[in-house]
Formats: structure tokens, C-alpha cells, sequence
């Protein structure tokens, strides 16, 4: 039924995000794997929007009302990734642009 299809995407998404180490750094002048790398970290931003509309799709589905705080719980989580990956970048970015100077 429905609401099966949405708890086991539920469960897939989740799985997913709780098991996968996705990040990946390199190196920087010795001081160890301290920089995001930037094709990994965008197929990662690209990977989060997917899983996030699709986890704000189940829950605007009228099916998932059962697990209903459980799929906004996994929302919220994907978004602050997204917003920690942001804010790591941009300081990433500023940091290199001022190591240089």
C-alpha cells in the first residue's frame, strides 16, 4: 500500500544519511585534510536538494501522516547539513583568499 512505499523511502533516505560518509577534505601545506573538495562537496549539495524534495515531497503526501514527525525530523536534519556545508565553504573560501595575504 501507500503509506509501506513511504515509510520504506523513508527508511531508504535515511539509511542513506546516517551510514554514508559523503564528505571528502584534501590536504592543505601539511596542516592535514582540512579543505572540502569541490567536485565531492558539490555532488553532495546536489545529492542533499534531491533527497530533500523528495523527503518535503512524502511529507506533503497525505500517506505519511503516521510517521508525519519523523519525515520533518529528516527535512530539518538534510537542511542542516545543506546550511552547514554552506557556511563551511564560505569560510572555507575566505580563509584561502586570506592565508595568501
Amino acid at each position: 500500500n501507500r503509506e509501506a512505499d513511504v515509510e520504506r523511502k523513508y527508511i531508504e533516505l535515511d539509511t542513506i544519511w546516517k551510514k554514508e560518509q559523503f564528505l571528502t577534505f584534501a590536504e592543505f601545506k601539511h596542516r592535514g585534510p582540512i579543505l572540502l573538495k569541490g567536485d565531492d562537496t558539490q555532488a553532495i549539495r546536489e545529492l542533499l536538494e534531491e533527497h530533500s524534495l523528495a523527503v518535503n515531497s512524502m511529507l506533503s503526501s497525505r500517506y505519511s501522516a503516521f510517521m508525519r514527525d519523523k519525515i520533518a525530523e529528516l527535512l530539518q536534519k538534510l537542511g542542516k547539513v545543506t546550511e552547514t556545508i554552506t557556511l563551511w565553504t564560505e569560510v572555507q573560501a575566505t580563509w584561502n583568499y586570506l592565508e595568501s595575504v
